[in-house]
């Protein structure tokens, strides 16, 4: 893990954002908006005010998986445009702490292929099942008990 930037971010950029269950929960108990909250949170911590007017949220994917509870947001900052098929991309590890998000970078040379292969993947998915992207599937199935897939590790162990 690497420390936080010592300047401000600036768009257009895709963000990953890996935290636990637990931390987001400590955001908001339910989850569709925890991890809106979270975003926000992060995005006034980190990024300049013009990047945060332009948000978009892609992915919330929750793993919990008895091994692995695992949380992993992505979304584009500073309007990524749509047509851009491998955009740049930042991580964090994001633990709340006194209801205080402490943020550290994850720096690893597959983030970039890996975050924007899941972008792509989840496009897909929701394409062959007629759902707009992006949507919040991932959460709605998990509400209704439903299965989200087997693509648990797509992000790998970074």
């Amino acid at each position: 893990m690497a420390s936080l930037p010592s300047e401000r971010l600036r768009g257009p950029v895709r963000v990953l954002i890996r935290t636990r269950p637990v931390h987001l929960q400590a955001i908001h108990p339910s989850f569709e908006k925890a991890d809106t909250a979270l975003i926000d949170k992060l995005c006034a911590k980190l990024f300049d005010k013009e990047s945060t007017t332009k948000i978009q949220h892609l992915i919330t994917r929750i793993a919990d998986e008895r091994r692995s509870e695992r949380v992993d947001i992505i979304f584009d900052c500073g309007g990524v445009p749509a047509e851009e098929p491998q955009p740049e991309v930042v991580a964090f590890k994001l633990i709340v702490k006194d209801s205080e998000v402490i943020a550290s970078e994850i720096s690893h040379p597959e983030i970039k292929s890996k975050v924007n292969d899941t972008v792509d993947w989840w496009r897909g998915i929701n394409v062959k099942n007629h759902i707009t992207f992006p949507s919040r599937t991932d959460v709605r199935r998990r509400r209704r008990g439903l299965d989200v897939g087997s693509r648990v590790s797509t992000l790998g162990p970074f």
